[in-house]
């Protein structure tokens, strides 16, 4: 039995109604999940995943996923309907699962801990990293701890647990221990 996100039964709403549900196709196995739907101003949804994608576009996730990943060999009318179906579905890969499965593990994210970004020097120096990152097509994730040392190993640390690729850290304080 298909249960919507808060548990409830969905055998009693057609597929295809107004809600943006979709049939799953005949061909793939049941889920257990419930399908994604647009937002219609229900509760929150939860992200929708590159099955989602595929289900809505009526194609094989591994189809899906090479529309995604701009690989070649995916029929130019099956690739348009994956677009629009992540269109709809507002569909944005998940970075740190791609990340995962990459050989690299690069992340493409680069971290930086400025001790009061409101300071001129902090805020041009800021300026430039994005700048230049932004050229590589780094994102870069900042934090401004407003000149307190603690505040400045706490983000630091957040930073490294997030597996960001590189770490700029202008210190707060005369301890930089």
């Amino acid at each position: 039995m298909v249960r919507d996100e808060i548990g409830q039964s969905l055998s009693h709403v057609p597929w295809g109604d107004r809600a943006g549900r979709v049939a799953p196709r005949r061909d793939a196995p049941a889920r257990a999940r419930a399908p994604m739907s647009v937002t219609d101003g229900a509760a929150p949804r939860r992200r929708p995943t590159l099955h989602d994608v595929a289900q809505l576009a009526a194609v094989s996730t591994k189809t899906a996923s090479r529309v995604v990943n701009g690989e070649g060999n995916v029929d130019p009318e099956l690739a348009r309907r994956v677009r629009e179906a992540a269109e709809t579905l507002d569909y944005r890969p998940n970075l740190i699962a791609r990340n995962l499965r990459r050989n690299d593990g690069a992340t493409h994210t680069l971290g930086v801990v400025l001790f009061d970004v409101a300071n001129a020097f902090s805020s041009s120096l800021q300026r430039a990293i994005e700048d230049v990152a932004s050229r590589r097509r780094i994102v870069v994730i900042s934090s401004s701890v407003d000149e307190d040392p603690q505040r400045e190993r706490d983000n630091a640390l957040a930073l490294i647990e997030r597996q960001v690729d590189g770490l700029i850290i202008v210190p707060a304080g005369d301890d930089q221990s």
